[in-house]
């Protein structure tokens, strides 16, 4: 299970983002970072921060790296990313997120935070899927409320993608 501090938990044991105040380190949020780590701050969006702990370069944590300058012990992004985009920290720079993320924390259609419309979030999946139609069976698309946002059931998820089985349900 995924730290109390964790606003974002990926396979139920690791946190992709962390509350304001808390620093991502290795899956887990921290309330400082370990030794030989400075924290960095990027801005994701206007009201959305990400602070991660990142080595220190040859053990020296004097100065930041990349386009950061230290305040008060902290290392701050200079430039933010424009919206779909998320801070790639081992290139330390800024990279596309997939098509259908609004904002996301990594290149991948399952690494979304949010969704550019027609799509809609799913908070399960962590991706952006289409809103069913009146009538159509949930799978490629969700059942969403009025805000976009698909409305998550308990469900059994097959590998295969968009493929469900619900309990008491004929396959």
């Amino acid at each position: 299970k995924c730290d109390e501090n964790c606003l974002q938990c990926q396979d139920n044991d690791k946190c992709v983002l962390c509350d304001p105040g808390s620093y991502f380190h290795n899956g887990k949020c921290l309330s400082n970072c370990p030794n030989g780590f400075l924290p960095y701050v990027v801005q994701m969006d206007q009201s959305t921060s990400h602070t991660e702990c990142h080595a220190c370069q040859h053990g020296n944590c004097n100065n930041c790296i990349g386009d950061f300058l230290k305040r008060e012990g902290t290392c701050h992004q200079q430039s933010s990313c424009f919206r779909e985009q998320y801070y790639d920290f081992i290139n330390m720079e800024c990279r596309n997120c997939h098509y259908r993320c609004k904002t996301c924390y990594g290149p991948g259609s399952h690494e979304c935070l949010s969704c550019e419309p027609p799509y809609a979030y799913h908070s399960y999946l962590q991706t952006c899927v289409m809103c069913c139609k009146d009538n159509e069976k949930e799978g490629s698309c969700c059942k969403c409320d009025g805000h976009a946002r698909c409305l998550v059931r308990r469900r059994i998820f097959l590998p295969t993608p968009w493929h469900y089985l619900y309990p008491g349900y004929p396959n």
